[in-house]
């Protein structure tokens, strides 16, 4: 992600993906948790989400979320669960929103709601320092690819022929055997990426691949619209006013 252009770029994406987002009506503001803002997450993808050396949540949303919730005049409550069970979480009523570096798409508007996208990100694929068999996306054929479960690049690959893909509870853990040499690349979001390959060695991110850029948005269960769009008005300030991008960058370069 290049955060120097990343509110610009947010703004720009907001305007194609929020007409399929909130609609306004007349409910009120309801919570799974009575004065509670509950949030699942899976604190595995920095510098979105993850556990600090307290053992507290941790990350741009996480602080994003605490803003929210505050703003709510709501406690935070944090539910850490699998990747691919934090939808699951709102469309099961366990709780009121999902915040965990999620990409809008079609196939999942069908089951949650999404807020104003908030962030951007491409894929990004890692390879072994020094591996010369991988230099494109097509040359992931005819190679193992790991993914963390459920995500984009687990989407990606799998419409893939001729890809063997293998499935991970986190892209830390499809990382660890992509170094041991198990496997022979890992296709994950961009700033994860960036995270991974500074605490495991001998990995690198391939440059040069061009994919489409991805939008980030917070989920809420189908029809909870008055909840969405007190939501949507505390993240386009956040946006506007820089906090979000300062976040990035606190997670990213440093304080």
């Amino acid at each position: 992600m290049k955060f120097m252009k990343f509110a610009a770029l947010v703004m720009a994406l907001a305007l194609c993906v929020v007409l399929a987002g909130c609609q306004s009506n007349e409910s009120g503001l309801d919570t799974v948790n009575a004065g509670k803002f509950t949030v699942a997450t899976n604190a595995e993808f920095a510098p979105w989400e993850m556990v600090g050396e307290g053992g507290e949540y941790i990350g741009v949303d996480m602080e994003v979320a605490e803003i929210i919730a505050k703003e709510l005049g709501l406690e935070l409550a944090i539910e850490n669960v699998e990747f691919n069970s934090v939808i699951n979480m709102v469309t099961s009523n366990k709780a009121d929103a999902a915040m965990s570096g999620i990409t809008i798409t079609p196939e999942r508007q069908e089951s949650v709601l999404f807020s104003t996208p908030y962030a951007t990100a491409v894929q990004s694929i890692i390879v072994r320092e020094g591996y010369a068999d991988i230099a494109k996306v097509d040359d992931l054929v005819g190679k193992v690819v790991g993914v963390q479960m459920s995500t984009t690049g687990d989407f990606f690959v799998s419409d893939m022929e001729g890809v063997e893909v293998r499935q991970y509870s986190t892209g830390t853990n499809a990382a660890l055997d992509l170094a041991a040499g198990r496997i022979d690349a890992v296709m994950i979001d961009s700033a994860p990426a960036e995270e991974i390959v500074s605490n495991i060695d001998g990995l690198v991110i391939l440059e040069g691949i061009e994919m489409e850029p991805e939008s980030y948005g917070i989920a809420f269960k189908l029809g909870n619209t008055a909840l969405c769009e007190k939501v949507n008005a505390i993240l386009e300030r956040l946006l506007s006013d820089g906090t979000i991008d300062n976040l990035y960058i606190k997670y990213t370069v440093g304080e």
